[in-house]
């Protein structure tokens, strides 16, 4: 079926769940553009209801084509103009999906207790969100908790700056991030919070081994003394002059730590 007007329903419904997380959730679906990550989402068990894209695109990308067609979803073949009403990019590469959330709803109770996780508290920046789950998965984490606060993770810019990782790595999301933390630690894990300045304790110094939990803050206001409360603080080394780095990159550095230590 071939889409030509910008103001096809179908066109205004897939940019309402580009742009509002509300209806994101409400539905339980986000919208996923490009090659390379609709095929990640594919291989990640995400299921697809609508397709659109071009007949460049299509005659460029065979392969993903027939995994599209093999699926039997809704498939709509779309001008540029169509294309540049859906694109979230300056430069798409001309194919568009809609796609149902994965039951990623675990509770904390089923958390893996040895493993190492990042608790993210009102994170913000969605590139330094999907860098973080990117890096997390990267790296072995075995998930990432996250705040209500935090922007959310399947806003299209988050998706593309986690390259799919969004998709594979075990997600927790809590109202009270301060509570989840000591509820963490009843259960024998060790909980660590990152401060900028405030404490003389080096990460590097940290005994990391088994079960791990790092809290991180907002970009500018940092961690909640809430959470700093129950955690044990410690900062990253620094030898320049810079006060600071952004979320992350402080998170690369201390999942890095974290991981030698398991």
């Amino acid at each position: 079926m071939e889409i030509t007007s910008r103001e096809n329903p179908q066109v205004r419904e897939y940019v309402r769940l580009r742009e509002n997380r509300s209806f994101r959730r409400k539905t339980g679906r986000l919208v996923i553009e490009g090659v390379r990550l609709l095929s990640d989402a594919l291989e990640s068990g995400v299921r697809l209801q609508t397709v659109f894209l071009t007949e460049q695109c299509k005659e460029k990308n065979e392969i993903l084509w027939g995994k599209i067609l093999s699926l039997g979803v809704q498939i709509y073949i779309v001008g540029e103009g169509v294309a540049q009403k859906l694109a979230d990019t300056s430069t798409p590469q001309g194919v568009f999906a809609v796609a149902f959330m994965l039951d990623k709803a675990i509770a904390l109770d089923k958390i893996n207790l040895y493993g190492a996780y990042a608790a993210l508290e009102n994170i913000r920046d969605p590139g330094n969100m999907g860098t973080i789950l990117r890096t997390a998965e990267a790296l072995g984490f075995a998930g990432v908790i996250f705040s209500a606060g935090c922007t959310d993770v399947y806003a299209p810019k988050v998706v593309r700056a986690s390259m799919g990782a969004v998709f594979r790595i075990k997600l927790f999301e809590v109202s009270d991030l301060p509570a989840a933390l000591v509820f963490l630690k009843k259960k024998g894990m060790q909980a660590i919070a990152a401060l900028a300045s405030g404490t003389s304790t080096l990460i590097t110094q940290l005994d990391l081994k088994d079960g791990v939990v790092a809290a991180i803050g907002n970009e500018g206001a940092g961690l909640s003394a809430a959470c700093v409360e129950v955690c044990t603080p410690f900062t990253i080394p620094m030898r320049g002059r810079a006060e600071s780095l952004n979320a992350a990159a402080a998170t690369a550095i201390i999942m890095w730590e974290i991981m030698r230590g398991q």
